[in-house]
């Protein structure tokens, strides 16, 4: 088993990582929030007002949209790695 400085210091270190992780994770989160918004905007414009453009920058958003949701579930993927490892270690 580890002394006590070590699990202190190992302590320290998945506290700064899960920081990390979590600004990382509201990031990401905020990002596909606002793609979500933008999408919303450009599609009413595409199919309410007939706004031919706005159908493009709509497929552009829901493009960045898919980007961000990989993205946050490769994050999830990382978190339940790292739970999964601080758990063997604890």
């Amino acid at each position: 088993m580890f002394s006590l400085d070590k699990r202190l210091r190992l302590k320290r270190i998945n506290n700064t990582s899960l920081n990390f992780l979590l600004e990382v994770i509201m990031s990401t989160s905020q990002e596909l929030l606002d793609a979500v918004e933008a999408w919303k905007a450009e599609d009413e414009k595409f199919t309410v007002k007939g706004n031919a453009s706005a159908g493009t920058r709509a497929r552009k958003a829901l493009q960045e949209i898919a980007r961000l949701v990989k993205a946050r579930r490769a994050e999830i993927t990382e978190e339940k790695t790292s739970r999964k490892e601080a758990k063997a270690a604890g």
